[in-house]
């Protein structure tokens, strides 16, 4: 039988390659975040997150797993550079916010009268 944290990361890897990100956010979501896996089994669990998370467009909990798999693992470069990309990504959407602008006064409503009779 495989440990929990193993299943769940064949699972999610089998959803990603079969193009379907969300159902691999839903395996990796499931693993149980008590049981003590290894940084290996972690940093591969974040790195479906980060994967899965891009293809979706959320670059913000793309940026987010794979900067916890740097500080996991400095080693694995990839997860470094996709976690600067992303975070860019996110930068960008912001900066396309839409502002508001106050144009005119805001007239109070006058209230019922509460006597109608």
């Amino acid at each position: 039988s495989l440990e929990g944290g193993v299943r769940a990361a064949i699972l999610a890897r089998a959803y990603l390659s079969l193009d379907r990100p969300l159902l691999a956010l839903a395996a990796v979501g499931a693993a149980d975040r008590r049981e003590r896996r290894g940084d290996d089994i972690d940093a591969e669990l974040l790195y479906i997150e980060g994967a899965a998370s891009e293809r979706i467009g959320d670059w913000l909990r793309a940026a987010s797993a794979f900067g916890r798999i740097a500080a996991l693992r400095g080693d694995w470069l990839d997860a470094v550079e996709r976690a600067g990309r992303n975070y860019a990504k996110t930068i960008e959407m912001t900066d396309d916010a839409a502002v508001l602008e106050k144009t005119g006064a805001l007239e109070p409503v006058a209230a019922e009268s509460e006597d109608r009779s």
